[in-house]
């Protein structure tokens, strides 16, 4: 490790010649399209045009009729929209500050967007309505606006006799009606001036959704659809198996309803009378509209799907690539991302391309992928009451069913003999019969929710914060294996040794020696290690490696994701794939990545060195030399006598290895120089003659 030896005032006169000396592997790290993350409450459709609404996220724009997606902001930064709505070919978008009720307009499909500030109600924007030339914006509780021009300028009407708080409206001929909550339905004949009570069969309904379909009225409330064939006088309950339709959106489309609900989408062709599912019944549907000849689902947590077949399938398609990729594993062109943030799985059949299969797994968030065989295991935590434990597919991801420990936190889970092993801070789990009865063992490891376990030679290893244990008796009890005291953040087994990364670097061991031999990284917080029978990847703080030559040499493949934090890592058939805390998924060919690599594979430095310059005395030119052990931000500066500063050689983020630096004393006088390098809060000075 470098030591504070030297301390010089810090000042840069001029730059002289450098030369550096550093190969690495060829850099072809893709971020990929998805999975995709958060919430779309809100969805609006003009033609092929469609604006989604995030409550954590803002506005985004399609204009294929949802098959990919931008954001669409401009204009309106740090607002929560509660409302969009249609207007010939002008957008309408109701907002808050959190403090102050707005209302935008965009004229460009969303490219960019216009505050109005001729309205101003006191509480939210909540719908839209258009009759011929006049724009009507319902209100949560100051009644209804209405706009002449286009949406510009707006003005309140009289409202007389509107009670409640509006959150729905539609346009039947001259009338408009308002569905609200608590209040049941209001109708107006002169544009909002004044409002009737319509006998509805609870006066005291919430009214969520108004639609007109077959020359019949509907609406919405509660968990039951009622409809109207004389513009809302009488209603009539629609029989039939309704699906949960609280809070949802229903909308028509040609002969067809589409209903969102918390239990998938769902479509009628009888006006309600029955309903047949369509799919996406993990998610939460909160958003669904008709664009061209697609339809598109606003979902809570998981984004938006689009379906061109009329909900035979679905394709996931937008909002936000920032989902937090817990685990991920490969099986052939499977590729499976576990959320561990906001429920499930989503599977992948063509490498990471698109999406169209997601599974919640019982609203867990997903902490480890594991595979044996065609089998999936899934580690989980729960992100409600009904999630956590341990999940299995045999189908390649395609159903799910959970094996056991509902409700624990499950780390990681391996295979060992007989058993199947799962890691909890409560201690390890394991059960012969496939999942149906589980015993613990393992209460006295050191507790820990990062538990992780590996399988060598059919015994178990479990690296905890407290070092490695064994088992010699399939988990009855435990022993130690070293390491102590130690806290061990990753472990696998690379064939013919065991592999543990550790805060200070990647220590080896070949059972039944516990004798563990540091063999790189030293000092280096190891995230995590993957292997197959060729290859050892080891992913840190600052970088991401490889090494193919039993531990001795490794290569950089960090290019490309420098900037981006890996938080999992899964080797593919024909692609690396790196997950990532914040930005979703990246992916890299393995026969592009091989062959960079078997050229540039390199020695890796042990330790932070700064090599006397050579030749020294020198005229003019000299040779430095150091050696990185871990990504680092690096400065070389070279100092006269006094401590000024005569010129900055090295100012960048580096990585490990070997590098050389040619310092040009042309213009300088003789005399003695110091040159001095910084890295990773590390210094290292060091003096040198020119001699002329």
């Amino acid at each position: 490790m470098l030591t504070r030896r030297f301390t010089i005032p810090f000042s840069l006169l001029s730059a002289l010649l450098i030369t550096l000396s550093w190969t690495e592997a060829d850099s072809q790290w893709t971020r990929m399209n998805g999975p995709y993350g958060w919430d779309v409450n809100l969805l609006a459709a003009n033609g092929t045009k469609v604006i989604a609404a995030s409550t954590t996220w803002g506005l985004y724009r399609s204009t294929n009729s949802g098959l990919s997606w931008a954001e669409a902001t401009n204009g309106m930064w740090n607002v929560y929209t509660t409302a969009l709505g249609v207007y010939n070919q002008t957008f309408l978008a109701g907002a808050s500050d959190g403090t102050n009720v707005l209302l935008f307009i965009s004229q460009d499909d969303g490219a960019s967007w216009e505050q109005v500030n001729t309205i101003s109600p006191t509480q939210s924007i909540m719908c839209f309505t258009v009759k011929d030339t006049i724009i009507f914006a319902g209100t949560y509780g100051d009644g209804v606006y209405v706009s002449k021009d286009g949406g510009f300028r707006w003005g309140k009407p009289a409202n007389a006799g509107l009670e409640h708080q509006v959150v729905s409206l539609l346009t039947v001929g001259s009338n408009i009606f308002a569905g609200t909550w608590g209040g049941g339905i209001y109708e107006s004949a002169d544009n909002g001036a004044s409002w009737s009570h319509l006998a509805v069969p609870n006066y005291n309904t919430d009214v969520t959704s108004l639609f007109m379909h077959d020359n019949k009225l509907f609406m919405a409330s509660g968990r039951n659809l009622f409809s109207s064939t004389d513009s809302g006088s009488t209603w009539s309950q629609v029989s039939g198996s309704v699906p949960t339709i609280y809070n949802s959106t229903i909308v028509a489309a040609g002969s067809v309803l589409y209903l969102a609900s918390d239990q998938g989408v769902f479509e009628s062709s009888d006006d309600g009378a029955s309903w047949n599912s369509l799919g996406l019944s993990d998610p939460y549907i909160e958003s669904i509209c008709v664009s061209g000849n697609n339809l598109i689902a606003g979902t809570r947590n998981v984004g938006i799907f689009t379906s061109q077949d009329n909900g035979a399938s679905w394709l996931q398609t937008g909002v936000v690539n920032n989902m937090m990729v817990q685990a991920i594993t490969a099986i052939d062109s499977t590729l499976i991302v576990g959320d561990g943030a906001q429920e499930g799985v989503f599977i992948s059949r063509d490498c990471g391309n698109s999406y169209k299969e997601y599974t919640n797994l019982s609203h867990s968030n997903v902490l480890c992928l594991k595979t044996n065989g065609k089998d999936v295991y899934a580690g989980t935590e729960q992100a409600d009451t009904s999630g956590g434990g341990v999940f299995k597919s045999s189908d390649y991801g395609r159903s799910w069913q959970r094996v056991g420990l509902k409700n624990e936190i499950v780390a990681d889970v391996e295979f060992a003999g007989a058993y199947l092993f799962a890691a909890s801070p409560g201690g390890i789990f394991r059960t012969s019969n496939g999942g149906a009865t589980w015993s613990q063992s393992g209460t006295s490891l050191p507790n820990s929710s990062s538990t992780r376990l590996a399988e060598f030679n059919s015994s178990l290893f479990a690296a905890t914060t407290g070092g490695i244990f064994t088992t010699p008796d399939n988990g009855a009890t435990w022993h130690s294996f070293g390491l102590g005291d130690t806290a061990v953040l990753s472990i696998v087994n690379t064939g013919s040794a065991l592999l543990a990364g550790t805060q200070y670097g990647i220590f080896r061991s070949v059972p039944p020696d516990s004798n563990w031999i540091q063999v790189g990284f030293p000092d280096t917080t190891i995230s995590f290690l993957v292997a197959n029978d060729s290859m050892i990847f080891v992913g840190t703080g600052y970088g991401l490696f490889l090494s193919k030559s039993n531990w001795t040499k490794w290569a950089s493949i960090w290019d490309g994701i420098d900037k981006v934090s890996i938080s999992s890592f899964a080797i593919g058939k024909d692609f690396l794939f790196a997950g990532s805390w914040t930005e979703g998924v990246w992916r890299r060919p393995m026969s592009d990545m091989l062959a960079g690599v078997t050229r540039t594979e390199e020695n890796f430095p042990v330790r932070f060195t700064l090599e006397q310059n050579y030749p020294n005395p020198f005229n003019p030119t000299t040779a430095i030399s150091y050696q990185l052990s871990a990504v680092s931000n690096v400065t070389l500066k070279v100092y006269d006598v006094l401590g000024r500063g005569v010129t900055t050689l090295v100012n960048k983020r580096q990585n490990p290895g070997t590098y050389n630096v040619t310092f040009n004393a042309t213009d300088l006088p003789s005399g003695v120089y110091f040159y001095r390098l910084d890295a990773r809060g590390c210094s290292e000075v060091k003096k040198m003659l020119v001699l002329k």
